[in-house]
């Protein structure tokens, strides 16, 4: 049985933390660390889904990427 949390749990951060974080309706909260089977599994997705993008002219994937969407959704990532 795992004893770490799970990913979209919600941490509180002081402001002198260097981590990792994301802004959502203006509440500041950290998530936890990705494990090797997350991580894995994400690699087969994108492999998988990069794979028929292309085939089709879809266009491309791309994981463990933050993109700056503040504009349109008013939420931040770092």
């Amino acid at each position: 049985m795992s004893t770490s949390p799970p990913v979209n749990q919600r941490v509180a951060l002081t402001a002198d933390e260097d981590v990792l974080y994301e802004v959502v309706d203006d509440q500041v909260g950290e998530l936890a660390p990705m494990g090797a089977y997350e991580v894995r599994l994400a690699t087969l997705l994108a492999a998988r889904i990069e794979t028929f993008a292309q085939q089709h002219q879809l266009g491309r994937t791309v994981q463990e990427m933050l993109f700056d969407l503040t504009v349109a959704t008013g939420r931040k990532r770092r």
